[in-house]
């Protein structure tokens, strides 16, 4: 006779399975110098120099492994995106008779570069350094290469640019400056990514699509970014009514032409004209202004969209954490803005128009924030806010999954009106309720906090499912709320003292 025994067993696949394993994967389109064009490749907890490895130089590669260096993100998606090769400028001179100075090549990211002589004497004796962002406004943040001995041929690293120096006597005050702009994609070259991720059939939250160029039509490159929006919403309509990707998209804005006060006014007076105010979609959004970034994987300084570290904060963001909310302290590693929504305003206030991804400053605060949040929808939309349109794809997706498990299901009809019975639609209201609380309430913030207020699903009872087949029905959301706007008073209180007799 066996003696008594008592035994536990764990049971697994009772708890829902998280919802949120995609909202916060990014895929991102642009230039790279390895890869190939409308090809996905997926990073998940590797290091910078793993992107790098794989996808080479340029603003794509730049901008996958700052995402793979923060800390808690993953897993991105890059997709190369054929280009256009960057443009060089002519080589200024400057200086004692300087001997002449050429470029060759094609630069693969947008430089601002600068030669300095040394050490004096011919080629061949006299030394150089060089660096790829120089900020005349800030010299000390400029990233300088060791000294190197003038040759017929030297390629700057990682550049695409060869500097050849031509034979003759250098000076230590001969300077050399020049420019090269990013390659260039056409609104076809980035669709033809976005195809290749819905073949694909890739699940993500947030789409980003790198800069294009300046249309040749429109010096502020308005046009061009209008043209942009309509290509790629376009596309992102199809991976929602096909695809069934509930995604936010993000384009940049063109840069400013002059950083000046005078050039920034002009910018955002063009941001915030006609050919903008049209644009409306509740699936995209705009990063506009510029800063500069400090690079993980050169450590050199780039004039960047400000956009790039708000995208930054949203890859590790809770859906209902604004990417604004201050208490998240200031964003990552960046070093400055040109446009400061706090202190000049004209391109994030939504209840205008004005629907710009930019950012500010805090009086009392060090560093830069997000100034708000809100995407290209329609004025007054309800998802106008990027919160709130990632709260509700989450809410949609768990919804179609748990709806899919009733299709072709066996359903009860009323034998007398042949519609469903008032049993089985209280069962689908309770399951599908059921998932919503699980992904969008029983799920918390990092604050500890439900993700949205409440949420419903409702059968319509009115449906002749006997007949035809179809059921439908209605789920509710109730976000939670945002406090933009605070406005307190502050004063003494306290019994009145009477004056001694």
């Amino acid at each position: 006779m066996a003696i008594g025994s008592a035994t536990v067993t764990f049971r697994e696949g009772q708890l829902p399975v998280a919802a949120e394993t995609t909202d916060n994967v990014i895929v991102v389109y642009g230039y790279c110098t390895l890869g190939t064009a409308a090809t996905l490749y997926t990073f998940q907890g590797a290091a910078p120099s793993d992107v790098i490895t794989q996808l080479g130089y340029g603003p794509l590669a730049q901008l996958v492994a700052e995402l793979m260096a923060t800390p808690g993100h993953g897993p991105d998606v890059a997709v190369p995106c054929a280009a256009t090769a960057g443009v060089l400028s002519a080589v200024v001179a400057a200086g004692t008779t300087p001997p002449t100075v050429t470029l060759t090549g094609n630069s693969v990211d947008e430089i601002v570069g600068r030669v300095e002589i040394l050490t004096a004497g011919a080629r061949g004796t006299a030394t150089f350094r060089y660096c790829l962002d120089y900020d005349s406004a800030n010299t000390s943040a400029a990233t300088w290469s060791n000294p190197i001995v003038t040759a017929a041929t030297y390629l700057m690293d990682n550049s695409g640019v060869t500097l050849n120096f031509a034979v003759g006597t250098y000076a230590t005050d001969n300077v050399y400056t020049f420019s090269g702009a990013q390659p260039a994609h056409s609104d076809a070259q980035i669709t033809a990514g976005m195809d290749a991720v819905y073949a694909a059939g890739t699940d993500f939250g947030i789409g980003y699509v790198l800069a294009r160029p300046r249309d040749t039509t429109d010096a502020l490159g308005v046009t061009a970014m209008a043209t942009t929006f309509a290509a790629v919403s376009a596309k992102v309509d199809t991976l929602e009514a096909s695809g069934y990707k509930y995604t936010l998209h993000i384009l940049e804005a063109p840069r400013p032409i002059a950083s000046d006060s005078s050039g920034l006014a002009t910018w955002r007076t063009a941001l915030t004209g006609a050919t903008a105010q049209a644009l409306a979609h509740k699936r995209m959004a705009i990063g506009a202004g510029y800063g500069r970034i400090k690079s993980v994987v050169d450590q050199r300084t780039y004039r960047r969209p400000v956009v790039w570290r708000i995208l930054q904060r949203l890859s590790i963001a809770d859906i209902s954490e604004k990417v604004s909310r201050v208490d998240s302290g200031p964003l990552p590693t960046l070093l400055s803005i040109e446009h400061d929504e706090g202190t000049t305003g004209g391109l994030a206030n939504g209840s205008t128009g004005q629907r710009y991804l930019t950012c500010r400053t805090w009086a009392g605060k060090n560093g830069f924030y997000a100034a708000s949040d809100p995407t290209f929808a329609s004025v007054g939309s309800d998802y106008s806010l990027v919160v709130r349109l990632r709260v509700v794809n989450r809410g949609a997706k768990v919804l179609r999954n748990g709806l899919l498990r009733y299709v072709d299901d066996t359903i009860l009809a009323d034998s007398t009106t042949g519609k469903i019975l008032e049993t089985e639609a209280q069962h689908i209201d309770e399951d599908i309720t059921q998932q919503l609380v699980d992904a969008l309430q029983n799920s918390k913030s990092r604050s500890g906090k439900p993700h949205v207020s409440s949420v419903s699903a409702r059968v319509n009872r009115t449906d002749a499912i006997l007949t035809t087949s179809t059921l439908t029905g209605t789920a509710a959301i109730q976000p939670a709320g945002y406090a933009t706007a605070i406005s307190f008073t502050i004063g003494f209180t306290g019994a009145t003292v009477s004056a001694a007799a």
